[in-house]
């Protein structure tokens, strides 16, 4: 099947540097059996050859911000699948022209061979280059319930994707995906906690006051020098939502 998948103009699919090292799909190593393994193409090679082409979703940079909340179901259990659910995600950075491709990697039925990512939301990624089909596809994670994956600059923000349930007798994983911008407000200024200084910090600052009263107040630039104080500021829900990048709220 791997030779075969060449034959449709598919590339290999890698994990890093090694080109053949994603494992979860065909088009990693290629295997000395006729019958075997039992596995699918993964997520890029997938939306290449057009199939379950009704249970894909296209997001784009240039289309704004954007959220999205819903099921995905894995390939083996199209039968399965209810108005609204997915296959597969693709999110298209049209700043640098690499595409990211996110699917549910159900390890059942004729994909009870897969070696990589068993049960698991995959994300990998894919460069689109004009007038070709044969695009070589990267594994960037493996995620279980509670794991999330970030773009930092995907199209000049953040694209946050986050599994926030995998139910393996329903055989859906509930995914989370958010898209907008995460800066911090530089203009934001808070007062810090009295009780987050000892006495010889607070007698500091006392002094300090007498010259610089503008050290009475902090920004979200003070909290991300030391991750202690990310942990105690980004507690208040304000701070959170005025330091978003810092806290990475979004």
């Amino acid at each position: 099947m791997h030779e075969l998948g060449h034959n449709m103009k598919l590339a290999h699919s890698g994990d890093g540097n090694n080109p053949y090292g994603d494992q979860s799909g065909l088009m990693g190593y290629s295997y000395g059996t006729d019958n075997g393994p039992k596995m699918c193409f993964n997520g890029v090679k997938t939306y290449q050859l057009g199939w379950f082409k009704e249970y894909h979703q296209d997001f784009s940079s240039d289309s704004g911000f954007f959220i999205w909340e819903g099921n995905l179901m894995g390939f083996v259990h199209r039968d399965q699948i209810t108005k609204g659910e997915k296959m597969i995600l693709r999110f298209i950075d049209n700043n640098s022209n690499l595409h990211y491709f996110v699917h549910f990697n159900r390890a059942d039925s004729f994909n009870t061979g897969t070696k990589e990512g068993r049960d698991l939301v995959l994300v990998a990624s894919g460069y689109n280059r004009q007038g070709t089909r044969y695009l070589r596809s990267n594994l960037l994670a493996e995620l279980s319930a509670g794991q999330q994956f970030m773009v930092p600059r995907f199209g000049g923000a953040l694209l946050r994707i986050f599994v926030s349930s995998i139910n393996l007798e329903t055989n859906r994983a509930r995914v989370n995906v958010n898209y907008q911008n995460c800066s911090d407000d530089a203009s934001y200024r808070f007062r810090m906690h009295s009780n987050s200084l000892n006495r010889r910090r607070r007698k500091r600052r006392r002094r300090k006051r007498i010259n610089n009263p503008s050290n009475l107040r902090q920004n979200c630039q003070w909290i991300a020098q030391v991750s202690r104080r990310i942990t105690t500021y980004c507690s208040n829900s304000k701070i959170r939502e005025s330091c978003r990048s810092t806290c990475q709220t979004c």
